[in-house]
């Protein structure tokens, strides 16, 4: 019997729903469901609490599924390259704070190196180690970090209020771009072309703002004068997008595939 079908045997033995047992595993009930179908694979934190909750050897709970001991050695090679990922960002780091002190006698511009490593760990940590919604939190530490990292690197290296003048205009432009394709990412079955081509549109939205809050162009008209230098390629690859997604090129397994092991996967 493969994992799945014992899962689901050993739930309706206890006599519990998908919910009830998502709830006590702290995951979704999509999750769950996506376990018993084999759609995907609990880690083995997860197989340790199942384990427990159906009174049941890990043994016989992973005996004659294949797929399942086989994912177990992926996931162990991702560990293998978050621990890496891990020590190379924090032997940069101590690598960097020595060369900027040996060179300026002072902390310069390692702060900047160190912040910006420490969001890259916590980007990779939460996505590593977060059971529930990997993509919003992963995200959320961009968009919470963001500012500080720009106020350190104005106040550190450069001069003037570049941050205040340009950054938060420009952060906000930007994050309410990538948040709206995400939360249309996690939170609607858009197909994947279809996203593609709103992204491209926002972008050309999100690059006359960015022009117009920089100075490089004061009206709708003086980007359209420019608009090859501007808009042109963006505008290229979004017809290109939107061509794909009324032909229906991949006749929606592209889909069926970003659901299966992506899409849904992200929120778990």
């Amino acid at each position: 019997m493969i994992l799945g079908e014992q899962l689901k045997v050993n739930r309706q033995q206890l006599k519990m729903t998908q919910q009830e047992l998502a709830e006590k595993m702290h995951v979704s009930r999509q999750t769950i469901s996506n376990w018993e179908v084999g759609r995907s694979y609990p880690d083995i934190e997860s197989l340790i609490l199942l384990s427990d909750l159906f009174s049941i050897s890990l043994d016989k709970l992973l005996k004659g599924d294949r797929e399942m001991i086989t994912s177990l050695k992926k996931k162990s090679k991702m560990e293998i390259f978050y621990r890496i990922l891990m020590g190379t960002l924090l032997l940069s780091g101590v690598i960097n704070i020595i060369v900027d002190l040996a060179v300026n006698k002072k902390l310069y511009w390692s702060p900047i190196v160190l912040v910006s490593e420490l969001l890259v760990g916590i980007f990779f940590s939460i996505i590593f180690l977060a059971k529930k919604e990997r993509l919003l939190k992963s995200w959320l530490s961009v968009t919470v970090l963001l500012l500080p990292i720009q106020w350190m690197i104005q106040n550190s290296v450069t001069k003037g209020q570049w941050v205040s003048e340009y950054g938060v205009k420009l952060s906000a432009i930007w994050l309410m771009y990538s948040w709206l394709l995400i939360l249309l990412w996690r939170f609607t079955k858009i197909r994947i072309w279809w996203l593609l081509t709103i992204a491209g549109l926002l972008g050309l939205v999100g690059n006359y703002f960015t022009l117009l809050s920089t100075g490089t162009v004061d009206s709708l008209p003086t980007y359209f004068s420019n608009f090859i230098a501007n808009g042109l390629s963006v505008s290229i690859v979004t017809i290109i997008f939107s061509i794909l997604a009324i032909a229906n090129v991949g006749n929606n397994k592209i889909d069926e595939w970003l659901f299966t092991n992506v899409r849904n996967n992200g929120s778990n």
